[in-house]
């Protein structure tokens, strides 16, 4: 990271020549703890987006955050899919900042009060790869994975296929749709105590008890099941032997087949 002159502002065109350079706000580092190198989901979502890291308004960058947090507490893998099943754009204005909100019904989050300052607009800094570095802060495996500047053509995202996605981000979504309403800031704060974390987040799966009680019983019930039709098999199985036995006449020791059978026979005790 390298600090920019006071004349140089953030929505630009990237010089041509010039290798992995963009801006962050100073905010969105301090507020949210977002690190560089990016992670690949957030790489997607601005790539969704079309958009630059400095496009998106910095309160946005709550709901991402929260997002990325609060599925990697739960041990699940990130996907922008399941992030606009919940979360889209609020007016799309051409080469103007992007805001997001939670669809209608979608919530994961309350609202997010910022406490940036009013500075936040001029307060960025430059981010570049390291000069003779291989090391790319964009790219993966030679392909640009976000835009490194201002975009004329902002994406407006109002949710995310549900048919387009894997059977997993299906379940991802089922899941977080059931979870109670979770705090940012109480995300933020515990992120790094991944115990803390899990224990905050167990007191907002009020799901989870009932769900696991009525699997539960629905499991014994089947296995119940499953053992009675068991043992009800094995006894009509030993009944139609035990007849097959006294079939034949208790006087020989070998079955008169046909003969034996055209007439009713009496076993004696």
């Amino acid at each position: 990271m390298k600090p920019c002159p006071p004349s140089e502002i953030v929505c630009v065109l990237r010089p041509k020549g010039v290798r992995d350079i963009f801006h962050m706000y100073g905010a969105v580092l301090e507020e949210f703890g977002v690190r560089i190198h990016f992670t690949l989901f957030l790489m997607d979502v601005m790539r969704f987006f079309n958009v630059a890291p400095t496009q998106i308004r910095p309160n946005s960058w709550a709901f991402i955050r929260g997002f990325e947090i609060l599925c990697e507490a739960l041990d699940m893998v990130l996907s922008a899919g399941a992030f606009f099943h919940f979360f889209g754009t609020k007016g799309v204005d051409k080469g103007s900042w992007v805001s997001m909100s939670a669809h209608a019904g979608k919530s994961l989050f309350p609202s997010y009060a910022s406490n940036f300052k009013k500075n936040w607009r001029v307060s960025f800094m430059k981010v570049c790869a390291v000069e003779d570095s291989g090391i790319s802060v964009a790219s993966v495996d030679g392909e640009l994975r976000f835009p490194l500047s201002w975009t004329s053509s902002p994406q407006s995202i109002c949710g995310y296929d549900y048919n387009k996605m894997t059977p997993y981000e299906r379940d991802v979504v089922s899941f977080l749709d059931r979870m109670k309403l979770t705090d940012i800031r109480t995300l933020l704060n515990k992120e790094t105590d991944s115990k803390d974390l899990k224990l905050y987040l167990r007191e907002y799966l009020s799901f989870t008890f009932s769900v696991c009680l009525n699997f539960l019983i629905l499991l014994l019930t089947t296995a119940f099941l499953f053992f009675l039709i068991l043992f009800c098999s094995s006894n009509d199985a030993a009944h139609s032997k035990g007849k097959e036995e006294v079939s034949c006449c208790p006087e020989k020791k070998e079955c008169l087949g046909v003969a034996c059978r055209q007439r009713p026979l009496l076993v004696y005790y």
